[in-house]
């Protein structure tokens, strides 16, 4: 399994892409922002989530963290360092 971690994107899609045989070069600057949240109207105008909210989604997206943390576990182009940061930034998230 091959991993492209949203919040260390560039580098994931650098090592990817030389592990594929490629230049090891990084994602262009100039991107699609299609489907950026950004740019779109939202209903919400308050976008913070407090600690309550924090812990809460937690506890909804608990089958999918474990399941986050099992594709990390199995990234063959993660290397221990970047699969140990991962999981240490999920578990200051979430920590139970």
């Amino acid at each position: 399994i091959f991993v492209l971690r949203i919040e260390h994107l560039d580098d994931d899609w650098s090592k990817l892409d030389g592990l594929l045989g490629g230049t090891g070069a990084t994602l262009p600057t100039e991107r699609s922002h299609a489907n950026e949240a950004s740019d779109k109207p939202l209903p919400i105008s308050n976008k913070t989530v407090g600690t309550g909210g924090i812990a809460n989604l937690c506890k909804a997206l608990c089958r999918e963290i474990q399941v986050y943390k099992q594709i990390l576990r199995l990234a063959e182009n993660l290397d221990r360092k970047q699969r140990s940061d991962s999981l240490n930034e999920i578990r200051q998230m979430c920590p139970e």
